[in-house]
């Protein structure tokens, strides 16, 4: 079973999705049937299945897979878990993947309360979700300050400046920053000549993240 599994994992990864598919749905049945239903090897098997929905763009179905596996790994494993945890991120990732913005705000919100009373707020796996709330928000076209964040520069301290999640979390920050250098009050429009040149706060902000992300960014990908 887990050779198989194996095997359909690497159909995934090659981007053979119906080979994949086809595989991770022979080898659950029989999971189930040698193992049981609850088997942890089952539920990952499962959580796979759906992941490789999700990749081939069958979103409807992933999303229901993913959530048919969460109420099941609640049950056996519990709220708490991390493979429980995992599931629920990687509904919120297919919601934001399907356009479904509000699901999926609201999915990352809770997880991140969970994620920090479980694992902290250094551990990689919150960082990460800090960085997917951030992001969804972004897609939605909802506007962020950056005191909405909360202490993101914890993610350099924690995972490393070139870890790939710091990236993405650096570039989402600028982002930010430069949304909020938009948000100027009207009055601001009589400001003096002098004023006008003078580059706002978030646009210095801006140019000193993008300073560090890009040739940083430029060095892990190789250019």
């Amino acid at each position: 079973l887990a050779t198989r599994g194996n095997i359909a994992r690497c159909y995934r990864e090659a981007g053979r999705f119906d080979e994949a598919i086809a595989d991770y749905k022979s080898v659950i049945a029989d999971a189930r049937r040698v193992l049981g239903d609850d088997h942890p090897d089952t539920l990952a098997l499962r959580g796979s299945l759906a992941r490789a929905y999700r990749e081939a763009f069958r979103l409807d179905k992933a999303i229901k897979e993913f959530k048919e596996l969460l109420a099941d790994q609640q049950r056996v494993l519990g709220d708490d878990h991390l493979n429980t945890l995992i599931t629920r991120a990687n509904l919120a990732r297919s919601y934001l993947e399907a356009g479904r913005f509000d699901e999926a705000i609201a999915e990352y919100e809770r997880l991140l309360t969970d994620r920090r009373r479980i694992l902290g707020e250094d551990h990689p796996h919150t960082i990460a979700t800090r960085h997917r709330l951030l992001d969804a928000h972004r897609r939605a076209g909802r506007r962020t300050s950056p005191g909405e964040l909360g202490d993101m520069p914890v993610s350099w301290r924690a995972s490393g400046e070139e870890y790939p999640i710091t990236l993405a979390t650096r570039g989402n920050l600028a982002y930010a920053y430069l949304e909020a250098s938009r948000m100027e009050p009207i009055g601001q429009a009589e400001s003096s000549p002098a004023d006008r040149r003078r580059p706002s706060e978030g646009h210095r902000k801006v140019r000193s993240i993008f300073s560090v992300l890009w040739p940083t960014s430029r060095r892990v990908s190789g250019r």
